[in-house]
């Protein structure tokens, strides 16, 4: 059954009012105080959002607000678009253009930093601040709209009218389900970053494989580690609360604090761990994880970056009780793979598959003409699935192709994945490469070619190529390797600088490499990345 994303939650709160929906540290949120300012922010909402599907910026922490903010845009009919805090004001900017963002929710503790953002604009805009208490308005260009969201106060900014008519269309469901939910931006291969649209039968699809599959309940506490623009959080939150179950949020400043994570696990009984795998090898290095004891963990999900056989069996060894998941999927289609290992099952095979497709998912792997390949040859994945986005966010980009069945002669769209995959003899999928400049760092997709082209446009470098290497902590570094301009000078303070003034802080180069020769380049006077990287031992190392 597809429905509105946000009637799951609704649901869960008539049938669990007083369970635990949010947990913070200490800070704790049941599902009516959940259900109850979701609707207040829906309300207040309801009065600008003026066309369904109308975009809303999210710019704030992980926080029970943003799940709030999350549940009330869908509840009026929007779709959310969150925003990374940590980005450069130049990306914020460009993806609030692309959505035609007229109107942002933040909270106090952002609201300067946003206004900052948003200086350099000719626009005006709607700000929505979330607070429990009263704060006093900056008066400027922006119109300011203040919630309340102290759960004893009286809604006497909402009329009545209002909130019982916002809760006749939340209740009915008015929209239909293939509206949008949310946009989630990634790094393209056109060098730009794309907005892939979501709607709500995508993510309500793959939420009911999600329960069934992995036997949630409303017993579970689900971690929610990554960053709500990351297509992760759509199962940490949504399958989460269609269940009943508690999302427990990581703070922000402590995603990255192994010794945290490991205690966090432990303390918060967490049932489902889902991260990309290099946090998983940081738990495992630098988290003292013999310290703690973690009975309650019955599943671990990793997607995103390759994995190791061993590093899962030395995880094994502390998390007794539970199976291992290696999850595949983009943001355009969601998780369309999956490759699981039982708890106590101690074979990890060493490339770990990823398995094979969801039960909604279909599939073909082709070579370069897009005809079928022999059986276990390596070839080019593309994905057909119901859960796969409407399209890119006001760009012409098309990441479909049209594939006529030699069998029935009918053309099926299939979205082009560019990874190269094959076949095993057991019918699992292994992850070979990519077609393209798009790597994984951190869990992050990152761009080759954007930074690449970012690089090109300072005025002290005459040629650049940047490729990735190999690291077991992150799964890549990026590498920036460049010729300077003639009588130039750089420093990589400098180029650093400069990069972080234009690119997600995951996306900055770890190493820059300054060449004395001329980078090698290809008959077609394209840089020859390959030979480049067995070329690197005459390169000086400058960071």
């Amino acid at each position: 059954m597809n429905k509105l994303v946000h009637t799951w939650m609704l649901d869960s709160a008539q049938q669990f009012p007083a369970n635990e929906a949010i947990r913070i540290n200490d800070r704790a949120t049941t599902f009516k105080e959940l259900n109850t300012t979701s609707q207040r922010i829906a309300a207040h909402l309801s009065s600008i959002v003026v066309i369904d599907e109308q975009c809303i910026g999210l710019y704030m922490g992980k926080c029970p607000e943003a799940i709030m903010a999350i549940y009330g845009v869908l509840q009026a009919n929007a779709v959310y678009v969150p925003l990374d805090t940590k980005n450069p004001a130049a990306r914020v900017q460009y993806i609030v253009d692309q959505c035609k963002i007229s109107t942002l929710i933040t909270t106090p503790d952002f609201l300067d930093q946003l206004r900052s953002v948003l200086a350099d604009t000719p626009l005006s805009f709607n700000i929505v601040v979330l607070s429990d208490k009263d704060w006093n308005a900056p008066v400027d260009q922006f119109r300011y709209i203040p919630v309340n969201l102290d759960s004893a106060a009286e809604d006497n900014t909402t009329p009545n009218e209002i909130a019982a008519a916002l809760r006749e269309k939340t209740t009915t469901g008015n929209l239909p389900a293939d509206s949008l939910a949310t946009t989630l931006f990634t790094s393209g291969s056109t060098g730009m970053p794309k907005g892939a649209m979501i709607s709500h039968t995508s993510i309500s699809i793959f939420v009911q494989w999600v329960i069934g599959y992995f036997q949630l309940t409303h017993k579970d506490r689900c971690i929610s580690h990554a960053p709500l623009h990351f297509d992760l959080s759509l199962l940490d939150i949504f399958a989460a609360h269609a269940a009943g179950a508690c999302v427990v949020l990581v703070p922000d400043n402590m995603s990255g604090n192994p010794k945290f994570l490991t205690q966090y696990i432990a303390r918060q009984h967490i049932t489902v761990w889902q991260s990309v795998p290099s946090v998983l090898v940081l738990l495992l290095k630098y988290g003292d994880i013999a310290k703690h004891q973690y009975p309650s963990l019955r599943h671990i999900l990793f997607a995103g970056e390759r994995v190791s056989g061993s590093l899962l069996e030395n995880l094994s060894v502390h998390f007794a009780n539970a199976a291992f998941h290696n999850i595949y999927g983009a943001t355009e289609t969601n998780d369309t793979f999956v490759f699981s290992i039982p708890a106590g099952n101690q074979a990890f095979p060493d490339p770990l598959p990823i398995g094979k497709a969801l039960p909604y998912v279909e599939f073909l792997i082709v070579d370069q003409h897009n005809n079928p390949v022999a059986d276990f040859e390596e070839g080019e994945l593309l994905v057909r699935t119901p859960t796969t986005m409407r399209g890119y966010k006001n760009t012409a980009v098309n990441s479909f192709i049209a594939i006529t069945s030699r069998d029935s002669g009918t053309s099926k769209d299939y979205y082009v994945t560019k990874d190269i995959v094959q076949v095993t003899h057991d019918g699992n999928l292994l992850f070979c490469g990519r077609k393209d400049d798009i790597i994984k760092t951190s869990g992050n997709r990152v761009n080759l070619l954007e930074i690449e082209n970012l690089l090109q446009t300072h005025p002290a470098i005459s040629d650049v190529a940047v490729i990735p290497v190999a690291d077991d902590e992150i799964g890549n570094k990026i590498v920036a390797i460049f010729t300077p301009a003639p009588d130039k000078q750089v420093s990589v303070i400098d180029l650093k600088v400069f990069c972080a003034n234009n690119l997600p802080k995951y996306a900055i180069p770890h190493i820059f490499e300054c060449s004395n020769t001329p980078l090698p380049k290809t008959s077609s006077g394209k840089t020859n990345k390959q030979a480049l990287i067995k070329l690197r031992g005459n390169h000086v190392a400058t960071a």
